[in-house]
């Protein structure tokens, strides 16, 4: 008990001697406290303009060579594939998948650089305040500038993106021209001759065509960046966070007062983060909302809604007075003629998936891992629920379950093959993520039952 009062009153002598070398609060504090508080106005200033300047040369570039270098594959995916080869660690597919095409911008890049820079200079004084103020200013030019901007960047891709009138083809869709002219190029590349009588029409109509099919294709891949902008800011921020907390750790004193001031500012960027996951989500599901309406009209066109009285397989093979065949429409009541004739036949989920993948396939390999799924989710349940409205109105044979129960089948197929994520891209993840689908697959193993105790037996299941 003696030594430890001793050593107590050592402590505290100690104490009262440093007190009196360098007290607590001294105007040297003060002036070292006025100079960071002005410098770290300076640098939010510094953070402001690069910000500015990086915003607009995002909106006002004109210039087609300018426009190119801002563009980008997405610099998070390739980092992911690189650490994979040589750590060895287990990535999962939705961070490095397989011919992803996903672009980003350079806004991104320069405003965390930018914000990088700034508070790494603040740092670097020692100076507790003066890091705390520069992190907040951070945290507030992130969260408040740089989302706004990045979420009305997604707004006019929303726009550009609307199928019939924007850059994906819908109902209304490229102008006849547009698409003759495509036809043109897919003829052209295959060996064949183009539509056009004079060659030299139809060798100008095939370089406009590929000149038109590049713009178009750029556009979507630019309007997808700015979707992508947003998910590569979380992994920034994400990465920014953790390297701040580091340099907190390392260059300012343990268990002091102002050092957990400054982790608190750091762990700010926290909320920013979600933040910017929230925006993400909302700006994919306006985009969806501008796609599932032509998901329904394509299985609407597929099912033959319109006509709910045509036989079994009516006309699958018959031409009218314009030579064409008669399209296969939604049909389950059939006999064995008719269920022959399927088996043989392009039914109507061949070309229903075959246009739903012309419509989504183009967004899904430029967007980034995450939002592509939750593209083809969003898809998929809005082609699922439609196509059990349609059931609801069809009359089903044994031979039809058997068919309906094909065709579901080959629905899942069709979306986990387009998945990225591992959790999605199996038959019980897919099923769990989409209702939708797996009320439809339902439908379908209870219309193969012929005992009522099966029916006990799959519910079980």
């Amino acid at each position: 008990e003696e030594c430890g009062d001793e050593a107590s009153a050592t402590k505290e002598h100690k104490k009262d001697i440093a007190e009196l070398v360098l007290p607590r609060r001294s105007p040297l504090d003060e002036i070292a406290s006025e100079i960071g508080g002005h410098y770290a106005g300076i640098e939010r200033c510094l953070l402001l303009a690069s910000m500015q300047r990086a915003f607009r040369k995002s909106f006002r570039s004109t210039n087609p060579a300018l426009s190119d270098s801002m563009y980008s594959p997405v610099g998070i995916l390739i980092h992911h594939n690189v650490s994979s080869t040589t750590t060895g660690d287990a990535i999962s597919s939705s961070i490095v998948p397989a011919g992803t095409r996903a672009l980003q911008s350079s806004l991104v890049e320069e405003c965390l650089y930018a914000a990088q820079r700034s508070t790494l200079r603040a740092f670097a004084t020692g100076h507790a305040g003066t890091a705390c103020a520069a992190a907040n200013f951070c945290v507030d030019a992130l969260g408040r500038a740089l989302l706004q901007v990045l979420v009305r960047k997604t707004e006019i891709s929303t726009v550009a993106l609307r199928p019939g009138e924007g850059l994906l083809v819908g109902q209304g869709g490229l102008n006849q021209a547009t698409m003759n002219a495509l036809r043109n190029v897919q003829s052209v590349t295959r060996g064949g001759k183009a539509s056009k009588a004079s060659s030299s029409s139809a060798e100008d109509s095939v370089t406009s065509a590929i000149e038109m099919r590049r713009r178009i294709q750029m556009g979507i891949a630019r309007a997808c960046a700015s979707f992508n902008d947003i998910d590569v800011a979380v992994e920034y921020l994400k990465r920014l966070e953790a390297q701040l907390l580091s340099e907190v750790e390392g260059g300012f004193p343990v268990q002091n007062v102002l050092t957990e001031q400054l982790i608190m500012c750091v762990k700010s960027l926290e909320p920013t983060i979600d933040g910017f996951t929230e925006a993400s989500d909302q700006a994919l599901d306006q985009l969806l909302s501008q796609i599932v309406p032509r998901v329904r009209s394509i299985v609407n066109d597929a099912v033959g809604q319109d006509s709910g009285t045509a036989s079994a397989f009516s006309g699958l093979s018959g031409g009218g007075t314009s030579g064409q065949s008669t399209l296969l429409r939604m049909n389950y009541d059939m006999e064995e003629e008719a269920y022959e004739m399927a088996q043989v036949s392009e039914g109507y989920m061949e070309r229903l998936l075959c246009n739903l993948d012309d419509l989504i396939d183009p967004l899904r390999l430029l967007l980034m891992p995450r939002l592509a799924d939750k593209l083809v989710l969003g898809a998929i349940t809005a082609a699922a629920k439609r196509l059990e409205m349609a059931l609801r109105r069809t009359q089903c044979s044994l031979l039809g379950a058997l068919c309906l129960k094909s065709d579901v089948r080959f629905l899942i197929s069709f979306a986990t093959e387009r998945l990225y994520s591992q959790e999605l891209n199996t038959h019980s993840g897919l099923l769990k993520a989409c209702p939708p689908l797996a009320r439809l697959g339902q439908i379908a193993a209870l219309m193969n039952v012929e005992e009522l105790d099966e029916v006990l037996d799959l519910i079980s299941s």
